[in-house]
């Protein structure tokens, strides 16, 4: 069971202890169950809505995170090296010189 409540102020404070804990999934479903049950308010609408953009942002945030580690440790370098033999870049500055 996701919750234990006795109506949409339970439901309510149960989704934002969720939210704040960084629980978003958690949050989400929480939410959700109160929409289906029609205890839904402006407010519950809304803080669902901010927990899965919140949810949705640190997904693209972890997955960006990966590829610029991965970037930065394999990727970088080599890239680097090619661009600096064939476009010009000069190596001991950021100055672009068109090939």
């Amino acid at each position: 069971m996701l919750y234990t409540a006795n109506g949409i102020v339970d439901l309510a404070v149960s989704a934002d202890a969720a939210v704040t804990a960084g629980e978003y999934d958690r949050a989400i479903g929480i939410y959700s169950a109160a929409i289906d049950m029609d205890f839904a308010t402006y407010a519950v609408f809304a803080n669902r809505s901010r927990a899965e953009s919140e949810s949705a942002f640190i997904e693209i945030w972890r997955a960006g995170k990966k590829h610029l580690e991965h970037a930065r440790m394999r990727e970088f370098p080599q890239i680097m090296q090619e661009l600096q033999g064939t476009t010009g870049i000069d190596a001991g500055s950021s100055t672009f010189l068109p090939g």
